[in-house]
């Protein structure tokens, strides 16, 4: 019944469900600390409340608690890494909320460090759709730590589908080690070739599918 709940009179589902990840296995919200963080400034985006916004945050906090101070949060945000194109990113601040989520706030050096890696050039820009790929991997586990075992990965030829690398092959291998870590050149391998290769093409129709769930399906296999 608590009115901090409502968003445009509505009730909102999904602001509680932000607030209770961060709550997970702590107990029930405490109503003043839930006002005072929902009455922060920070969260404005274009002069409305973005549960989007709070939500990134909450998933770097999710166990640990509501944060608790303002500053670091809006300091956060004023980093001039999330400029994309000259327009703020949601989408490159999530991909490193979620590599930390669980294990708090991301330092600025750490986040400064991983960005400036030669490897996420595609074409000679910068390509958030790779490290989101990455991401995957290491979500949870906190910020990549290894430029040069990423460099490697890249290099493997099995990535390549008819002579050029494929994204969503690499996605897929991705998406099955969600939160496990980077990948091993071994197992990768292993598994590319249980596939015919004369018969595997990414499927089309699944294209516009998020990204996660992409497969790979087998065209007139004989098994």
């Amino acid at each position: 019944a608590w009115e901090c709940w409502k968003i445009e009179g509505e009730f909102s589902i999904e602001l509680l469900r932000t607030l209770a990840s961060m709550m997970s296995g702590r107990g029930l919200l405490e109503k003043e600390s839930t006002e005072n963080l929902l009455s922060w400034p920070c969260w404005q985006v274009d002069g409305e409340f973005s549960v989007e916004l709070l939500r990134i945050f909450s998933a770097m906090c999710h166990g640990r608690g509501l944060p608790e101070d303002q500053e670091e949060i809006a300091a956060i945000l004023v980093w001039p890494y999330w400029r994309v194109n000259g327009k703020f990113s949601f989408e490159l601040l999530r991909t490193f909320s979620s590599m930390s989520c669980g294990r708090g706030l991301i330092k600025q050096a750490e986040v400064g460090r991983v960005l400036a890696w030669p490897c996420w050039q595609v074409n000679g820009k910068f390509s958030l759709d790779l490290l989101r790929i990455f991401s995957y991997m290491a979500s949870g586990r906190g910020l990549l730590k290894d430029e040069a075992q990423i460099t490697a990965i890249l290099a493997w030829d099995c990535w390549k589908i008819d002579g050029k690398f494929s994204f969503e092959l690499l996605r897929i291998l991705s998406s099955i080690f969600h939160g496990r870590g980077l990948i091993k050149q071994a197992e990768v391998e292993a598994f590319i070739a249980w596939l015919p290769s004369d018969h595997i093409t990414l499927d089309k129709e699944q294209a516009n599918l998020p990204k996660n769930r992409l497969s790979i399906i087998y065209q007139n296999s004989p098994t």
